[in-house]
């Protein structure tokens, strides 16, 4: 069965009514979803500096921090370079800085561990920080 023109331009009509419609409910879940992708995404480039900092993360390895054993306690030192600082040291002074800098000690309670002197650990403290300073500037140097 043959269509007349008339009934042809009817179904194209009637079948352009239907694909504009579609069309429109396609723009608008399309708009819909990009709004609720814009609310709850941002941008990198809208980040605020303090934003991005809590987006990173440092891996650590092993291989880049060393440990002393001070007092049994097992002290881990990140910086290379000072690790090889403190290596240099002897083990008196690089036992007392680690105890104060890395254990959180006090004078006194370096002193009363090691069955010393306060005045004696603290000589030692600004004797060690000078030569520690000596090697790291020959280091940089």
């Amino acid at each position: 069965m043959e269509l007349s023109p008339k009934q042809k331009q009817q179904v194209q009509m009637k079948f352009d009514t239907y694909c504009k419609k579609t069309i429109k409910g396609e723009v608008k879940h399309c708009w819909r979803d990009l709004t609720r992708q814009k609310s709850k995404e941002s941008l990198f480039s809208e980040l605020t500096r303090q934003e991005l900092e809590q987006l990173y993360s440092m891996d650590k390895y092993c291989f880049d921090r060393r440990y002393f054993q001070v007092m049994g306690k097992a002290v881990e030192v990140n910086d290379l370079q000072i690790a090889e600082a403190f290596q240099k040291l002897s083990e008196k002074k690089r036992e007392i800085l680690l105890m104060l800098y890395f254990l959180d000690m006090t004078e006194t309670e370096i002193a009363s561990d090691l069955h010393l002197v306060q005045s004696t650990i603290h000589y030692h403290k600004q004797v060690s920080l000078k030569l520690m300073r000596q090697i790291l500037e020959e280091m940089y140097e």
